[in-house]
């Protein structure tokens, strides 16, 4: 395997990493009533994290399939 894609694998195990407390927080979002103080505030984190992570991810996708062709 070459550094490139040596690196952008280990970039991409970073981010399957990352998507663990991303889901943790849903989790513990879902489990709290809409009422609570806090649910709109971890809502939105929660809605953003997730966002930028899934289009962290595909960039990171795209450029592995690039690098490997």
């Amino acid at each position: 395997m070459s550094e490139t894609n040596n690196t952008f694998q280990n970039v991409f195990n970073q981010f399957t990493k990352l998507e663990k407390p991303i889901t943790a927080l849903r989790h513990y979002l879902d489990s709290i009533p809409e009422e609570d103080e806090h649910h709109s505030l971890l809502d939105l984190i929660a809605g953003k994290l997730e966002a930028e992570f899934t289009t962290l991810q595909q960039d990171v996708i795209k450029e592995m399939s690039r690098s490997s062709s």
